[in-house]
């Protein structure tokens, strides 16, 4: 999927001048376009109790965490972070975005690292290294899924629920033998430990 970077830094910006207007003068803030997800209005509540630049920070977090998840990269990020200088005088909103600039490098150079050092067998022969993770019979796979906060993180599947085309679409799993979950789906050692 293309996506276009430029449009994307445009809508976050606008969208934080309009929401910084709102809060600044004791309006309503509503989440970004990107934010929304629907059609539905949402708003921030905001606590007063909490510092001004509490708020700030979280508006320019808000900002780069939705360009990310609707496609958004470090290029996207970076013409955000540019244009901030150029429109806002705050200085907590700048260094927030310059911070917030760096921290989706390196979450985005430790995402490359990962993909690109992945091994399959390794990390098989690593997780099952631990004599206290039961074995069984039931095949499940972990499937290591991408998330913007938190990187590469892996989620347990069992094989036979999902169609064979989803394996061929998920690069970065590894095999795994144990016992039945429980009712609630869980494997005590594993999910509870």
């Amino acid at each position: 999927m293309i996506v276009n970077q430029t449009a994307l830094a445009t809508i976050a910006l606008t969208d934080m001048m309009y929401q910084l207007f709102c809060y600044n003068n004791d309006m309503r803030v509503y989440k970004g376009f990107q934010q929304q997800g629907g059609s539905s209005r949402h708003w921030y509540s905001f606590d007063r109790a909490n510092s001004d630049k509490w708020n700030q920070m979280m508006l320019v977090d808000d900002a780069v965490e939705s360009m990310l998840k609707n496609g958004g990269s470090i290029i996207a990020v970076g013409l955000f972070c540019q244009w901030v200088t150029e429109v806002f005088s705050s200085e907590v909103i700048i260094k927030r975005s310059n911070f917030k600039l760096q921290q989706t490098k390196t979450l985005l150079e430790s995402k490359a690292e990962f993909e690109r050092n992945f091994d399959r067998e390794l990390a098989a022969t690593e997780f099952n290294a631990d004599i206290l993770v039961p074995r069984g019979h039931v095949h499940y796979r972990y499937v290591y899924r991408w998330a913007h906060k938190a990187g590469y993180t892996p989620v347990r599947e069992r094989v036979l629920d999902i169609n064979d085309t989803y394996w061929s679409e998920c690069e970065y799993w590894f095999d795994y033998f144990g016992p039945d979950e429980d009712d609630v789906g869980l494997i005590y050692y594993l999910d509870y430990e």
